[in-house]
């Protein structure tokens, strides 16, 4: 369980069960069937919490990452690490709901809404990754696609 989530259980049909909300909580995990891959849970939570070397321990030593830009492209974990700590900080009101996580054997896709301010107003974008983990269970590879919505409270 990722320390200070909100929590909401879905059950394969995707029929909402208990919820448990923890105020200021940074992500949103949403459970669909057996649970969400551990590895992918400790990702977004080193993350949440700015532990770079518990989020470097997730990452294989030949991780890349790509996408969604062409200038967002890593074949060096360390780099990738270096990048999300300059970044990160600089997010204000930043928070990650995690939709959706789908595993099949070494291949996990995660669903997300990620919430940032821009000029004062809340602005969503939809992310879709694709996770492949390696034989150990780090991650080995991960590709992202990126879809942004109009400002939050204005019409399409």
């Amino acid at each position: 369980m990722i320390p200070g989530a909100q929590v909401r259980e879905r059950s394969a049909s995707g029929r909402a069960g208990d919820q448990a909300a923890v105020p200021g909580a940074w992500i949103v995990l949403t459970r669909y069937g057996n649970g969400v891959n551990a590895t992918i849970e400790r990702y977004f939570a080193a993350m949440d919490r700015r532990d770079w070397a518990e989020l470097r321990e997730c990452l294989s030593d030949s991780f890349s990452r790509v996408g969604p830009y062409d200038e967002h492209a890593w074949g060096d974990p360390d780099a990738y690490i270096t990048f999300l700590r300059d970044l990160l900080p600089t997010l204000k009101g930043q928070k990650v709901e995690i939709t959706e996580m789908i595993e099949e054997g070494p291949m996990v896709q995660v669903n997300i809404t990620e919430t940032i301010e821009v000029e004062g107003s809340p602005h969503a974008a939809r992310v879709a990754g694709t996770f492949r983990l390696d034989p150990e269970g780090r991650i080995e590879r991960i590709e992202v696609f990126v879809r942004r919505l109009p400002p939050i409270g204005t019409a399409p």
